[in-house]
């Protein structure tokens, strides 16, 4: 029964975070780090969810430095190891939006993104492949992450 309530939020956060206005009110509200929790969750549907909306707010551009401030780049780059495709979509998804903004950059090489973002580029699924493909083009305009990404 546990796991159908942690099913059930999982799945309203995901839905809540589809609206612009919803996702600052999540976040304001604390909703971010519970997000973040439940991405590691070893259940793959809570992670999913959780994955999605974290994406999802990680497309609005005010509130990346949130994700960041709540250590979200470190939990993202561990989801992004698992093997299911629809959370490697999210993560590649969330990192090509976290990706565009210049104080983020830096901040998703050094916590390890880069292995991770390498590996989703490599996915069988193609939109995968694509947003991480993405979220390394934008890493690499930044002079200083250049040299980190060829080694």
């Amino acid at each position: 029964p546990l796991l159908d309530y942690q099913r059930t939020a999982a799945a309203a956060l995901a839905s809540f975070s589809l609206n612009e206005e919803n996702k600052s009110k999540l976040v304001r509200q604390g909703g971010l780090s519970t997000m973040l929790q439940v991405c590691m969750y070893e259940d793959i549907e809570c992670c999913r969810d959780a994955t999605f909306a974290v994406a999802n707010i990680a497309d609005s551009m005010d509130l990346q430095s949130d994700i960041v401030r709540q250590g979200g780049i470190e939990i993202i780059t561990d989801v992004g190891k698992r093997d299911d495709a629809r959370v490697q979509r999210d993560v590649a998804r969330a990192f090509s939006c976290l990706s565009v903004s210049e104080d983020v950059k830096s901040t998703i090489v050094i916590k390890g993104g880069l292995e991770t973002l390498f590996k989703l580029a490599r996915s069988l699924d193609i939109a995968c492949q694509r947003y991480a493909t993405l979220a390394l083009s934008n890493l690499c305009s930044s002079s200083e992450n250049k040299q980190r990404i060829v080694e």
